[in-house]
C-alpha cells in the first residue's frame, strides 16, 4: 500500500500539472497526453491510472512526471520533492540538498553556495516579494507566502534535524518555521484539499531526533484564522497599519503556543468543507498515557536466591523454611 506522504505528493503533483497546463479539468488535461489524437510522439497517460493518482489509489513515480514536465514545463517538476522530503525515514543533509537540487528547486553558484530556483521567483520579484538573501534565511523564506516558501522551510528542517551540529531547541525552532508558513501553503487551491494530509504528514516529522521527540504547541484557532483570512499577509513589507490604533491591520496572528504539546488537539477535519482522503487521512491520537510498569523477577535470579537461602539455613543448622519468609516461600 502506498505510504500517505507519496499519495500526498501524487495528489499535489496531479493539480499542480492541472494548473501549469491552463486546462479546466482532469480529462480536458488527459486529452493533451492522449497519444490517438495528439500522434506517437506525445508521452502518453492513461486515463484509468490518472483517475487512481487523484483518488489516492496509487502513487505517480518518476516518468510520468518527466514526461509532463516535457509537455506542460518545468514548473511541474519541483512539487515531487515533497515524496523526499516528507518521508520520516532517516534524511542526511547531503541527501537533501541532492534531492533539492535534482528537482530543480536549488541550483549551486560559481562559489559553492546555494540559491533557490523555485518555478514562481520572477513573479515574486516583480511584487517584491523577493529578495536576496542566504538560502537558509528563515524569514525571507517566511516573507514568501505561498507553498514554495513552505517547502523550503520544511528542507531547512530536514537537512538540520539529523546532522551532526544538530540541537532541539534549533531543531524546534526550525519546525516552528514550518508550521508558520502551513498557512500560506494551505491557502493554494491546489493544496488546501489536502490540508489533513499535510497537516498529519508534518506530524510524522516530529520524532526524528534520537531519543527524544520535538515538541511543538500550535494555537489552531490562530492557524485556522490565518489560512482562511481574506487579508493574510505574511511579508512584513506589506503590512498595513490602522490610522487610530496603530496596530497592524493585515499582520498574521502568532500561532506558535506555550505549554504543552497540543499537536493530538489539531481539528479533524481541519476545515468544515473539507473532505479527507479516506483510508490515509485520520484524526491526530492523543498522547499515550505512561503505563506503570511492575518489577518482574528473573528466575534465574530467583533461583540463585533460593540456593543462597538454603546454603545459609544448613550453615545455621536451621530449617529453610525458617530462613525465608512465608511471603516468599509462596513464589517458589
Amino acid at each position: 500500500m502506498p505510504k500517505v506522504w507519496n499519495i500526498l505528493t501524487t495528489r499535489l503533483w496531479v493539480r499542480n500539472a492541472i494548473t501549469e497546463s491552463g486546462e479546466p479539468s482532469l480529462a480536458a488535461f488527459l486529452r493533451r497526453f492522449d497519444r490517438s489524437k495528439a500522434g506517437a510522439s506525445t508521452p502518453g497517460i492513461k486515463r484509468d491510472l490518472a483517475m487512481a493518482w487523484r483518488k489516492g489509489k496509487s502513487r505517480v513515480y518518476r516518468g510520468p512526471v518527466e514526461r509532463v514536465a516535457k509537455v506542460i514545463g518545468e514548473k511541474t517538476r519541483a512539487v515531487y520533492v515533497l515524496a523526499t522530503l516528507l518521508n520520516p525515514h532517516y534524511l542526511s543533509g547531503p541527501a537533501t540538498e541532492r534531492a533539492l537540487c535534482e528537482w530543480g528547486c536549488l541550483t549551486v553558484g560559481a562559489h559553492g553556495n546555494f540559491r533557490w530556483t523555485f518555478p514562481n521567483d520572477d513573479a515574486l520579484r516583480r511584487e517584491g516579494r523577493l529578495k536576496d538573501a542566504a538560502w537558509d534565511d528563515a524569514d525571507a523564506l517566511l516573507a514568501r507566502g505561498d507553498f514554495y516558501g513552505f517547502l523550503g522551510l520544511l528542507a531547512l528542517y530536514r537537512r538540520h534535524v539529523r546532522s551532526a551540529n544538530s540541537s532541539y531547541k534549533t531543531s524546534q525552532s526550525q519546525l516552528q518555521n514550518v508550521y508558520r508558513a502551513a498557512p500560506a501553503a494551505l491557502r493554494v487551491p491546489w493544496v488546501r484539499p489536502d490540508a489533513d494530509l499535510v497537516m498529519q504528514c508534518l506530524e510524522g516529522l516530529t520524532h526524528l531526533r534520537k531519543f527524544t521527540s520535538i515538541e511543538v504547541c500550535i494555537d489552531w484557532q490562530a492557524f485556522q484564522a490565518n489560512v482562511i483570512a481574506p487579508d493574510y499577509e505574511p511579508n512584513p513589507r506589506f503590512w498595513l497599519v490602522d490610522p487610530a490604533s496603530g496596530q497592524y491591520i493585515n499582520k498574521p496572528r502568532e500561532m506558535i503556543a506555550t505549554g504543552d504539546d497540543n499537536l493530538w488537539q489539531r481539528p479533524f477535519p481541519m476545515f468544515r468543507d473539507g473532505k479527507p482522503l479516506a483510508s490515509f487521512a485520520r484524526a491526530p491520537e492523543p498522547p499515550a498515557k505512561e503505563q506503570p510498569q511492575h518489577h518482574v523477577p528473573r528466575p534465574g535470579l530467583k533461583r540463585m536466591g533460593s540456593i543462597l537461602d538454603r546454603m545459609i539455613a544448613d550453615a545455621q543448622g536451621l530449617p529453610y523454611s525458617e530462613v525465608v519468609p512465608e511471603a516468599d516461600t509462596d513464589h517458589e
